[in-house]
Parts: structure tokens; C-alpha cells; sequence
């Protein structure tokens, strides 16, 4: 009996020290006194010119948001990205959120803890314990990756899954990436069921007079807004921004 209210007592150490640990990992990241850095893991069907075509998008995109960073007080450029890939493992993370049940939220984990084994184990380097977050990104290159994606980050987590095509240029799925990261570090959608930035909070400049046409798209929803429910997809990553919601949201600002 004694042993074992030692081993269980162990047990409930290792955890809570896990626990503690994964806690203040994540109180850091929000506090922005370094940046967060993020490793994208290209999955599927691409080639290395389309990774490539991510990962410029992608410091375009961190270029971009650092400026919106300095104008809330500065600080230390907020992201960092690493592209790993085209990679082809036989298992694919879950794209779809997990049902409500813990059975299903148990499944998910499971399936996603699979899958991340066989990407990594295609790719040894980098360490991904030496980033904040980890992306994968399950790809539809060539002609067949029309322009789209979608995708899932748990909020506080450390894992974003995308599926997105990269045929029709990489900007929408290098957007995509970011909105998951920006999940996992607090953010929330504002965009209406049909995919509209829901103002004033998803609008990057709420303060504009007139409000419409908007500059830039508030990356929380991804379309640059023209109108209420009226918008266009970003051009460039010169048009994609943080709006004050999601700044405060993610610790840039006071709520």
C-alpha cells in the first residue's frame, strides 16, 4: 500500500510539474519580451518552390505585424517562422475540431499525437521543444490547389492545424497559418457565419472616417472589408494587420 500511494504520489508530481511548466511557457509567450517562434511543417502534396513561396509569405506577413507592434509601444519583432518540408507522412493530423464529449476531445488528442510522431520522424530537425508553436499545414499543391484554407488551434495550445492549397499562390494559406498561431496565443474569430469582419472588432482600423473601405484586413478575419458584409482577400501582406480587439486579446494592449 505504501508503494503504491508513493508511485501515485509521483505521478501527481511529474503532472502538476508539467502542468506548471506548460503554464508559465505560455504566460511567456504573451508577455513578449522575446518573439514567438513558430515551426511550420508542410505536409502533402507541394513542392519545395511552393514551401519556399510560404515561407517568404510568412516573414512578409511577420514584417508586417511588427509594425503594428511598434505602433502599440514597440518591443522585440513578435514572430518568428520556420518552414519544414514538403514533407509526406502516412498520417495526417485532424483538420476538424474535436467533438464536445471527452471521448472525442480524447480521440483528437490521440490522432493528433500520431500524426505529429510521423511528421517528425521525417524531419529529426528541427527540435520542435525549441518552438512555441507548431503548425502543420497539409497542403494541395500544384494546378489541383486552387485558393483556399481552413484550419483549427486550440486556444492557449501549442499546436495549429491547416489545410489549405498552395497552387493559387501561397498568401492565403501563409494568412492562415498566423490566424491559428494567434489562436493559441488568445485571439478569437470576428467574422460573421459568412465569413465577414463583424465591426467594430474585426475591423483593423475601427477608428476610420469614413469606416469603409478598410486598409488593411484584421488577420482574425482575413478579408480586407469593403462594406458591412462586403470584403475582398488581401492582395499582400502589406494588407494584413492586427486591430486593436485582437491586440489586446493576445497582451499587445490594454483590454
Amino acid at each position: 500500500m505504501k508503494v503504491r500511494v508513493a508511485i501515485l504520489a509521483v505521478a501527481l508530481a511529474v503532472t502538476l510539474a508539467w502542468a506548471y511548466g506548460r503554464l508559465h511557457a505560455r504566460r511567456e509567450r504573451n508577455g513578449w519580451t522575446r518573439p514567438v517562434d513558430v515551426v511550420v511543417y508542410v505536409l502533402g502534396d507541394a513542392s519545395p518552390a511552393e514551401v519556399g513561396a510560404l515561407g517568404r509569405q510568412l516573414e512578409a506577413l511577420a514584417a508586417r505585424l511588427a509594425a503594428d507592434r511598434a505602433s502599440r509601444g514597440g518591443g522585440p519583432v513578435p514572430f518568428r517562422f520556420e518552414t519544414v518540408g514538403p514533407l509526406r507522412p502516412e498520417r495526417l493530423p485532424p483538420v476538424e475540431a474535436p467533438g464536445p464529449s471527452l471521448l472525442d476531445r480524447a480521440g483528437h488528442a490521440l490522432d493528433l499525437w500520431r500524426a505529429e510522431r510521423a511528421a517528425r520522424a521525417l524531419a529529426p530537425e528541427p527540435d520542435p521543444g525549441a518552438f512555441d508553436v507548431r503548425v502543420y499545414l497539409l497542403a494541395a499543391g500544384g494546378a489541383s490547389g486552387s485558393a483556399f484554407a481552413e484550419g483549427i488551434g486550440e486556444a492557449g495550445g501549442e499546436v495549429g492545424v491547416v489545410r489549405a492549397g498552395l497552387g493559387g499562390g501561397a498568401l492565403l494559406a501563409a494568412t492562415a497559418v498566423v490566424h491559428e498561431v494567434l489562436h493559441t496565443l488568445g485571439a478569437t474569430d470576428k467574422y460573421d457565419g459568412a465569413g465577414h469582419a463583424v465591426a467594430p472588432d474585426g475591423l483593423w482600423d475601427p477608428g476610420r472616417s469614413p469606416p469603409y473601405p478598410q486598409l488593411r484586413a484584421e488577420i482574425m478575419v482575413g478579408e480586407v472589408p469593403l462594406g458591412p458584409g462586403r470584403g475582398r482577400l488581401p492582395e499582400s501582406a502589406d494588407e494584413v494587420g492586427i486591430g486593436p480587439r485582437t491586440a489586446a486579446e493576445i497582451g499587445w494592449e490594454a483590454r
